[in-house]
């Protein structure tokens, strides 16, 4: 049932036209602003928001969550940074059903990223998804590209353009990517627990931003028939 769900979900999102479509500066917190489709909607889901927009042959998925709870780690150096960033990757990974393709710790105005490539092994209609996330200001930020793998070098120009448009306040330092949480637990352990959240939430928000989509277009036309 998840497969046919997810597989709906992938090819109705592709599938939508966007005609006339701009990129527009998304706030997504006081932390992290990304320029993408106006077309984005935003979904908070089990504590964690999902921002979601389309682009041709392609998706959007953005997300952020909190240091606390459950998912609270402890980071108290570059090296657990680096745990915390490959427990992660396993986990989204694992959620996904995927395959790594590539992987790479990144930085930007001295702050390190994670990106990685998947392809997803449980759908039929072959993908890549790319990601790039952070650990800062005590949140996990995640920005998801999916596009069908058959247009990988067409959608390459929109990808980067996505990635390189994410922005954090010049005031952070490597010290903003530390944490000293009291419930914090291993790096590792909670980067993979925050790796699966993020996909199976990510995952839930889309079918909901689908449906919100498709809802709208059955008014529009609707109204077109009165």
């Amino acid at each position: 049932m998840n497969r046919i769900l997810l597989l709906f979900a992938i090819l109705t999102a592709i599938s939508i036209n966007s005609f006339g479509q701009q990129w527009t500066e998304c706030k997504v917190d006081s932390t992290l602003t990304i320029t993408i489709p106006d077309n984005f909607e935003i979904t908070d889901t089990l504590g964690q928001r999902v921002i979601t927009s389309q682009v041709d042959n392609g998706l959007i998925l953005v997300s952020a969550l909190e240091n606390k709870g459950k998912t609270a780690v402890n980071v108290q150096n570059e090296n657990e940074l680096i745990d915390f960033y490959t427990g992660f990757q396993k986990g989204a990974i694992n959620s996904q059903k995927g395959e790594l393709i590539k992987e790479e710790i990144i930085e930007i105005n001295g702050l390190k990223f994670l990106r990685f490539s998947l392809k997803p092994t449980m759908e039929d209609e072959k993908q890549i998804r790319h990601c790039l996330a952070v650990f800062a200001a005590n949140k996990t930020y995640s920005i998801y590209f999916w596009e069908l793998e058959s247009m990988t070098d067409e959608m390459t120009p929109i990808r980067e353009r996505l990635f390189s448009s994410v922005k954090l306040p010049s005031s952070l330092t490597a010290k903003d990517q530390m944490s000293y949480s009291p419930e914090g637990s291993r790096s590792y352990d909670i980067g993979y627990l925050v790796g699966e959240i993020f996909g199976y939430v990510i995952i839930f928000g889309l079918i909901i931003i689908l449906v919100v989509w498709i809802s709208k277009s059955v008014r529009k036309k609707s109204a077109k028939v009165q």
